[in-house]
């Protein structure tokens, strides 16, 4: 399952297109599978997209902060552990969103494909983060990418209060007024 696609995947949600879906293990899997292809481009008559801001798909440093220390939300970081400890960062500063639970991105996914685990296993793995149904989450990771599967992971359990942190570490180490926690 390629992030890229889950990161599209949110972007039209966002912009308000609701039908967007992710091929799950991509093309790779469709074409191992001898699902039919073709070179032929469909004819689509012409459309314009108006797009229609879905703002909670979306929140910012500023909603990040306010939820610092509310029990009834959990700041899922989709990084990996080096990154979440700020032992390692691509940014300027390292480290996490204080209060910010772990759960690597690539631990959503398996198989030769990258398809996203069962949903009993999604559960388990989200629910060991601290995510649990009666919880709002927010996601992030470095720049949205990540955090886009862990929302889509979400919201393919049916959480019913899920959200992406888009701007995710890079806009958040841009403010020095930003708490951050490393170890």
């Amino acid at each position: 399952m390629g992030q890229i696609a889950a990161r599209l995947w949110w972007v039209l949600n966002y912009y308000g297109h609701p039908k967007a879906m992710l091929l799950n293990g991509g093309y790779r899997k469709w074409m191992a599978e001898g699902r039919p292809v073709t070179p032929e481009l469909p004819r689509h008559p012409p459309a314009t997209f108006t797009p229609k801001i879905q703002p909670d798909w979306r929140v910012g440093s500023a909603d990040v902060r306010a939820a610092i220390g509310d029990p009834a939300t959990v700041v899922l970081d989709l990084r990996s552990p080096r990154e979440y400890r700020g032992e390692i960062g691509r940014g300027d500063r390292k480290g996490r969103i204080p209060g910010a639970r772990n759960l690597p991105a690539g631990t959503l996914v398996g198989g030769d494909h990258k398809t996203f685990n069962s949903e009993a296993e999604l559960r388990q793995a989200l629910e060991a983060a601290g995510v649990t149904f009666d919880k709002r989450a927010i996601t992030y990771c470095n720049a949205g990418v990540s955090a886009s599967l862990g929302l889509f992971a979400l919201k393919l359990i049916g959480h019913p209060a899920a959200t992406n942190f888009a701007g995710s570490w890079y806009e958040w180490e841009r403010d020095p007024q930003n708490l951050t926690e490393t170890g």
